[in-house]
């Protein structure tokens, strides 16, 4: 893998427009977390700064969302999937997935390169058991805390969807465990979303609400475009930085998916669209089904964009 991806082009930003066959894709108050949900039956999250509820439902958003994104970009780990066959069948990488949530990156690996080794860290545990490849193993473990790994353990490691999981001030941490626990030469990649800033004026507001939770919890609601700095700043050679675009007006696709994902959002974030949005629970229904249908229109269409960034660590000359 080292060989492969360490040739690459030098680092440059690029966005993307790569249309589906449906021409659907294109490519000041802290609030107090556990208030925000009430009524919601969560998982044990420990001391995450995570703020939505891990339940169900989130665990079935987490899944969708993983789907969406992996048609994006093209794959599991886009451009560079094939590199993982290219280790000798006694020996495999070594493949961490941090935030792996339900472990659906992990298990879809593990089942295409038996010969690799993937682990799967999350702050709690909902990881599969009843069905799971022998080489994928998941462990309990918070990014933001010293990782249960030595030196130079990984040959990839995966750091994704983590805009509402890391406090703006620790990412230069995380950026620094990640480089530890990375053998010289090994790769990291990230994917985040940005904030979405066209639309109707109801998106427009949803988004700019989303976006002060973010800013009110601490967090980072532009690390999606930070993302090349911080791993930069930590060491990293930045080889590939890409955004990709997702237009929801634009029928079928995996336009349907990432809209699915939204409703689900804003369904278990209530409590707190509520009290922003200064109505009552019996209208907050129309209100969802309402955002989900102007997200169609083609006239105030709506870009939801992503950026994926593959940094190195600098291989031992």
């Amino acid at each position: 893998m080292g060989a492969k991806l360490s040739s690459a082009k030098s680092h440059s930003r690029r966005t993307s427009s790569t249309k589906s066959k449906t021409d659907s894709v294109s490519s000041n108050t802290a609030y107090n977390v556990p208030m925000l949900f009430p009524k919601q039956k969560t998982y044990d999250r420990g001391d995450s700064d995570y703020w939505y509820p891990i339940d169900d439902d989130e665990i079935d958003r987490l899944v969708g969302l993983h789907f969406a994104v992996k048609t994006l970009f093209g794959g599991n780990i886009p451009y560079h999937e094939q590199l993982l066959s290219q280790y000798p069948s006694n020996k495999g990488a070594k493949v961490l997935d941090l935030g792996c949530g339900p472990g659906t990156w992990v298990m879809e690996l593990a089942t295409e390169y038996p010969s690799s080794e993937f682990v799967g860290i999350d702050i709690c545990d909902v990881f599969p058991t009843n069905i799971r490849p022998p080489n994928a193993t998941f462990q309990l473990g918070n990014v933001t805390h010293k990782l249960p790994f030595e030196d130079n353990t990984f040959d990839f490691i995966q750091l994704r969807l983590f805009i509402i999981s890391i406090q703006r001030d620790q990412w230069t941490k995380v950026m620094a465990e990640v480089i530890r626990v990375l053998k010289p030469g090994g790769f990291i990649q990230c994917i985040e979303p940005t904030i979405m800033t066209q639309g109707t004026p109801l998106v427009r507001q949803v988004a700019d609400i989303f976006r002060d939770m973010i800013t009110s919890q601490g967090q980072e609601p532009s690390i999606a475009d930070k993302l090349d700095e911080y791993l930069a700043e930590s060491g990293f050679r930045v080889l590939h930085d890409e955004t990709k675009s997702v237009f929801l007006g634009r029928p079928g696709g995996v336009n349907d998916e990432f809209i699915w994902v939204l409703r689900s959002m804003l369904q278990s974030g209530e409590a707190f669209f509520l009290d922003r949005m200064g109505m009552n629970s019996e209208d907050y229904p129309a209100f969802v089904d309402s955002f989900c249908e102007q997200l169609h229109f083609p006239h105030e269409e709506t870009e939801w964009s992503f950026v994926y960034v593959l940094g190195q660590k600098p291989p031992i000359l």
